[in-house]
């Protein structure tokens, strides 16, 4: 099983890419997608490059790939969502 520390390193779009995301453009330092969380026909979901971070506008909300892990896994739980990635990485 993976840890804290290691999870935090996996890079957002790679991990996206893994469970069959892809961005729609690329602008600078972001990769625009429709958003993994929701329904959408066009890109809200951004993820900052040089930072490893993640918002969407359309459900104001942000963070790095814990927090997009919880809400993608929907679950609370740092050792469940730490399980569930260990499984896609």
């Amino acid at each position: 099983m993976i840890d804290f520390n290691d999870i935090k390193r996996i890079d957002i779009v790679a991990f996206l890419a893994a469970i069959g995301y892809r961005p729609k453009y690329t602008r600078h330092e972001c990769c625009w997608y429709c958003s993994p969380l929701r329904v959408e026909t066009e890109p809200s979901f951004k993820v900052l490059l040089t930072r490893n971070v993640w918002y969407d506008y359309g459900e104001h909300a942000g963070g790095d790939i814990i927090d997009l892990a919880k809400r993608l896994y929907r679950r609370e739980s740092i050792h469940e969502v730490l399980a569930l990635m260990a499984k896609v990485s």
